[in-house]
């Protein structure tokens, strides 16, 4: 059986970064500042949509949003 806190911390570090990505999309949100990517006809706009998409698809989503981030200031 692996050791829990090899299990354990994986999992804090992409909790504390899915809840930075909420927090600051949060802070950004309805400013000019305003974190959004869109893939075609898909957007990604609310800070909401960001935490969702960051829990399922952390490795894809994460990297995306910072992308996102530096973009809009």
């Amino acid at each position: 059986m692996p050791d829990p806190l090899l299990i354990a911390v994986p999992v804090l570090i992409v909790a504390a970064l899915v809840v930075w990505v909420y927090v600051d999309a949060s802070s950004r949100a309805g400013t000019p500042r305003q974190v959004v990517a869109r893939i075609g006809t898909f957007s990604i706009e609310t800070p909401l949509q960001w935490l969702v998409l960051c829990i399922v698809l952390m490795i894809g989503f994460l990297p995306l949003y910072l992308v996102a981030r530096r973009e809009s200031g």
